[in-house]
């Protein structure tokens, strides 16, 4: 989930948007986020990616023992952004 988070987020920083300051008004419809009022371009960037990252963690199982895990444990070879 955070992978994909932070390729969205780098999506909305090559768009020339600050995802990771950015503020927006988002509601709360059927236990969804909805980004659809939004007329900006970076908020409404910004709100889907986050969007998109609260429904993947709503179906990820949590470990706790990976809370403080640092990241070189995951192996040299990184996935790429698609």
């Amino acid at each position: 989930c955070c992978f994909h988070h932070d390729c969205c987020y780098g999506r909305a920083e090559q768009a020339g948007c600050q995802p990771k300051t950015e503020s927006y008004h988002w509601e709360c419809k059927d236990n969804s986020a909805v980004c659809d009022s939004l007329e900006d371009k970076c908020q409404k960037m910004a709100c889907e990616c986050d969007r998109e990252a609260a429904k993947c963690f709503s179906k990820a199982p949590y470990h706790r023992k990976y809370l403080l895990w640092p990241d070189f444990m995951c192996g040299e070879i990184q996935p790429l952004c698609r």
